[in-house]
Formats: C-alpha cells, sequence, structure tokens
C-alpha cells in the first residue's frame, strides 16, 4: 500500500516511472492494486533506487521508524475489505507526509530550542 501511495504522489524517480510506465498508469487508475504491482511488476523487489531523494527522506522517516507499521496495524484490526483498508491506510501516510513536510511552527522552533537548554 505505501508502493502505491508514494506512485500516485509522485516519489518516485523519473527512469522508474518510464520504465513501468504501463503499470504505473493502471495503479494510478486503481486497475492494479499496490501488492499486485510490487509482486507481479517489481517481482517483490522495491528498494531506494526507485524513489526521488523526497521519496527516500520520507520513506526513511516514516517506514524505516516504524511509524508505516503502527499506522497499518491500527487501521487493519477493524477493516476486511482491501480496498478500504488501502483508503485508511494511504489516509494516514498523507496525514504523516503533510507532517513531514510541513515546515515547523515558529512556536516549534522555540520549544525545540527551550528543551535543547
Amino acid at each position: 500500500m505505501l508502493i502505491a501511495w508514494l506512485v500516485n504522489h509522485q516519489l518516485t524517480d523519473a527512469n522508474f516511472e518510464k520504465e513501468n510506465a504501463k503499470a504505473i498508469s493502471r495503479l494510478r487508475l486503481e486497475d492494479m492494486t499496490g501488492p499486485e504491482f510490487f509482486t507481479t511488476v517489481l517481482h517483490g523487489e522495491f528498494g531506494s533506487a526507485f524513489l526521488n531523494h523526497l521519496g527516500q527522506d520520507f520513506v526513511e522517516e516514516y517506514f524505516l521508524g516504524g511509524t508505516y507499521d503502527y499506522d497499518y496495524n491500527q487501521v487493519k484490526s477493524g477493516v476486511a475489505d482491501e480496498r478500504l483498508l488501502s483508503n485508511h491506510v494511504s489516509q494516514r501516510i498523507s496525514k504523516a507526509y503533510r507532517k513531514y513536510v510541513e515546515p515547523p511552527s515558529l512556536a516549534k522552533k522555540l520549544a525545540r530550542v527551550l528543551r535543547f537548554r
């Protein structure tokens, strides 16, 4: 589900997009699910080289930091339908991404300085 979200939000590398254009179109049109894309197109392998710089940074913080697993497990426990699950997980990823790219407010900057002391 994370891979589909990354593709849909243009966080993938330009060469990756070109090489997989047809499959990516199907994924974006929801004619293919993220897990199908991962297994049939990527043959179960997805690496940082498939992402652009922003995508790599976000995945490093969100996925490798464990937040994706937490979000997925929180949503999965109450949802049986795969498409509905994907939608709920995508909402959580989007929320985390907005928080990631949002510049810190003045209050957050000051709080960080005050904690440093």
